[in-house]
């Protein structure tokens, strides 16, 4: 039975009055519920979760006790959204209780897997309303179960890989702006205007789609390698058993079989000796394409993970395995090993699965999955190193030989890739390639991220991209007002083209990017924020909104460098609450890191100036001797102040209680036909913007 309905759900992707982080707001429908109801809803909930939840890590979500008893349907819904995206490993910020009643407003690292958790919070909390105080049977608890797997089913394409993952902990450290351009895709754009960057995983703007052909192709790649001296095992593309078990006594027996343009070690047979061996390698090879037969190189594996062309880290990857105690069979060490194996610091440290390929590779140790190994003794279950089939880390980057990393360095530099994993095997890190025989068996261009202490490999990737003290932001002027704001943005824009910048003008007449018109209409709010801010040509951003578009969309900005607050002479605001104006012009002020521009006259300048939390403020007034515009300057406050003198316009500027200097509004010249009014007001903001900027309006 539904007992709570959502009438509407908001996404606010930037700075808003609920949060200073982007969030999803639902509005619920439901009747008044009795508190005790509510209670022994959040019970039978927990105990439902507690039964239903299966998936690793979901411990977490679940506690002895519900805590304190939620203050509606509505805190309990955010509960449990934040909870369900916290399982997918997404590290978000709790926000304050106490909200309304009606309103679930929660964060989230993904827009459209936020809304599929709160509708998934919904969902439950309906069926724990409807058990009452009830015993939940066994029919209940599949329903959920399966509501809860349909989250993971549905969430798990859109999240991003765990490699991903890493880059956007480093980038939100950083304090970097990100994004996902397209709401289903793992591509992301870094940083703002002509200052973004993009990346897919480890795909940059810089990977070349040739190389990446090349390197993905491993008969290409070794051919490359060979012919340019630089170790590769001798291989030959086979299409058929036959041809496979020929190449391998052409190359010489151990062999490796492998399909030639896979990855992840999928299909790969390796230290193959005798022909019915390689057939059956080629039987497992082919349902992925071409078949290739190498040389077996023996050797440990190792992975050089070059960036920008420098060795950025070296790991040595060792196949999935176990070590006996002499005490528990080789199946029951593999569980005891795959407790300790959830969500890793990069590549996911895959949990070990036991199956035909262990089964075989145990074999020829001599072992099955019930024997008990003695205590020390490793036991193996796969041939192939990589950590997608449980495959093991250690960093080994300063034992490394230069010799071997300028080798690395030269392979992704002859492929053509800015970076690359280069897989290397070798019997002796520490000695060069040359003295062990060591050899590239691939290169990968997307290779994952391993982080480990002292290998920060994607403080290396995005070091390229954004140097230390670069947060990869543009300068920002928000103007948010109903009046004269679309003029004073066009004001501004002429006062920041002179200083040499490429703006971007978003208002509600329409978008402007270098002064060429790139859409007509209204591009206030949200809309002109993606418009402006990703376009890579911007410089400098100048974005119009109103009072009506901070309460409902928010900025699309976490925060601006300077803002302005106007409002209309006659007070008059749309028709808005008082108290919505109030916090819409509060959060405008707040937005801005450098500098707030407010109207002395504004009527709700005192509640401005007392949520301003360390924001410089610049107070703007047409009327020099202004109570409030006194006031500032006199406490040593910044001011802009339109004076009349032998018939000219001046625009004063005050600081530390002295007159900094004095501007023309030359820029009005440049703007469109507007009262007298409007055209001072705007150039009084607008000389209080480019000053907040540490541009000054031409004398």
């Amino acid at each position: 039975m539904t007992i709570i309905a959502i009438k509407n759900i908001t996404v606010f992707e930037g700075l808003n009055v609920y949060s200073p982080k982007p969030a999803v707001r639902m509005v619920l429908k439901c009747g008044d519920l009795d508190p005790e109801l509510l209670r022994s809803a959040q019970d039978s909930l927990f105990l439902l979760l507690a039964n239903a939840v299966t998936k690793a890590g979901a411990a977490e979500f679940i506690v002895s006790s519900p805590g304190k008893a939620p203050s509606g349907v509505a805190e309990l819904a955010r509960r449990i959204a934040l909870k369900l995206q916290r399982l997918l490993g997404h590290d978000i910020d709790d926000m304050a209780d106490g909200q309304d009643r009606n309103y679930c407003v929660f964060g989230f690292r993904y827009a459209t897997i936020g809304i599929l958790a709160g509708r998934i919070a919904v969902r439950l909390i309906n069926a724990a309303l409807d058990g009452g105080n009830a015993k939940i049977g066994p029919a209940i608890l599949r329903k959920q179960q399966r509501q809860i797997d349909n989250f993971f089913k549905l969430a798990s394409p859109i999240d991003a890989s765990q490699r991903q993952n890493i880059i956007i902990a480093e980038i939100t450290r950083r304090d970097i702006p990100w994004s996902r351009i397209i709401p289903t895709q793992p591509i992301i754009q870094l940083g703002q205007g002509r200052k973004i960057q993009r990346l897919r995983n480890t795909y940059t703007k810089n990977t070349s789609y040739l190389a990446t052909m090349i390197a993905t192709n491993k008969a290409w790649a070794s051919w490359l390698f060979q012919s340019h001296g630089i170790p590769a095992p001798d291989n030959i593309v086979v299409q058929s058993e036959q041809q496979a078990v020929a190449a391998a006594e052409k190359l010489g027996f151990p062999v490796v079989v492998k399909p030639n343009t896979t990855d992840l070690g999928t299909a790969v047979s390796t230290n193959l000796s005798g022909e019915e061996a390689v057939r059956r390698g080629y039987e497992l090879a082919c349902q992925h394409g071409v078949v290739l037969v190498e040389k077996h190189i023996p050797g440990d594996d190792f992975r050089f993970t070059v960036l920008h062309g420098k060795t950025a880290q070296v790991a040595q990857l060792r196949p999935a395995h176990v070590v006996g105690n002499g005490r528990h069979t080789i199946a029951e060490l593999v569980e005891i090993e795959n407790q300790d194996r959830s969500d890793g610091l990069s590549e996911r440290m895959k949990k070990i699965s036991p199956g035909d390929g262990s089964t075989q590779v145990l074999k020829r140790q001599n072992y099955t999955l019930e024997d008990i190994p003695a205590e020390g003794t490793e036991i193996f279950l796969r041939t192939q190193s990589n950590l997608s089939q449980g495959g093991t880390v250690e960093f080994v980057t300063s034992m490394a030989h230069p010799e071997n990393l300028a080798m690395a360095e030269r392979a992704a530099r002859l492929i053509g890739l800015d970076v690359a994993g280069v897989d290397f095997i070798t019997t002796d890190i520490t000695q060069p390639f040359h003295a062990t025989g060591g050899a590239i068996c691939e290169v990968n261009p997307t290779p994952g991220i391993l982080s480990g202490p002292g290998d920060a490999v994607e403080k290396v990737l995005l070091d390229a991209y954004f140097p230390p003290g670069d947060d990869g932001r543009i300068p920002i002027a928000a103007i948010a007002g109903s009046f004269a704001t679309a003029m004073t943005a066009r004001a501004l824009s002429s006062i920041l083209s002179r200083a040499g910048y490429v703006t971007g003008i978003a208002t509600t007449q329409d978008a402007l990017i270098g002064g060429i018109r790139v859409g007509a209409g209204d591009f206030s709010g949200v809309k002109g924020c993606k418009t402006i801010l990703h376009d890579p040509n911007v410089g400098a951003a100048i974005l119009e909104t109103s009072f009506e578009h901070i309460i409902e969309q928010g900025f699309g900005f976490d925060r601006c460098s300077v803002s302005a607050v106007i409002a209309s002479p006659d007070t008059a605001d749309g028709g808005m609450a008082a108290g919505d104006i109030v916090k819409s012009k509060e959060l405008a002020v707040a937005a801005a890191s450098d500098l707030a521009v407010i109207d002395a006259a504004d009527p709700h300048f005192e509640a401005m100036m007392a949520g301003t939390a360390g924001t410089p403020v610049c107070v703007a007034s047409l009327d020099p001797k202004h109570a409030n515009a006194i006031g500032h300057i006199e406490q040593g406050g910044i001011a802009i102040l339109l004076e009349t003198r032998k018939g000219i316009h001046l625009l004063d500027h005050w600081q530390a209680g002295n007159l900094a200097g004095s501007y023309t509004p030359d820029m009005i010249p440049a703007l469109r036909p507007g009262t007298r009014t409007e055209m001072l007001v705007s150039a009084c903001f607008a000389c209080g913007l480019a000053l907040g900027l540490g541009v000054k309006p031409v004398g």
